[in-house]
């Protein structure tokens, strides 16, 4: 499940059509309570779950939810706080440069 949400997420995000997934603020409180979940109990999973936290980071309704929920925010507490900056930094960085040639 969790290799399927990432590929989705990743294709949405790449296609710009995160916006138009129709996701409720339910639907993506719940991918994130999934996310975190993954991350404390398959810690090799570290890189996978940082490219899914990046690719909605620009998206301000799982951005929203994200910071909103007290679910998302009892989840991410309960991690020590290494990690918690690991995945609170993932979601402020700036997204990368475009790659050279590429649209600006």
């Amino acid at each position: 499940i969790f290799e399927l949400l990432r590929r989705a997420l990743l294709d949405a995000a790449k296609a710009e059509i995160l916006d138009d997934a129709g996701l409720s603020d339910q639907q993506i409180e719940n991918a994130w309570v999934f996310l975190l979940a993954v991350r404390r109990r398959h810690k090799n999973r570290r890189k996978r779950i940082g490219e899914c936290t990046q690719a909605v980071r620009s998206n301000l309704s799982w951005c929203r939810v994200f910071h909103q929920s007290a679910v998302v925010q009892a989840s991410l507490a309960s991690f020590g706080e290494d990690v918690q900056a690991e995945i609170l930094g993932l979601l402020e960085e700036p997204p990368p440069p475009p790659a050279e040639g590429g649209p600006l």
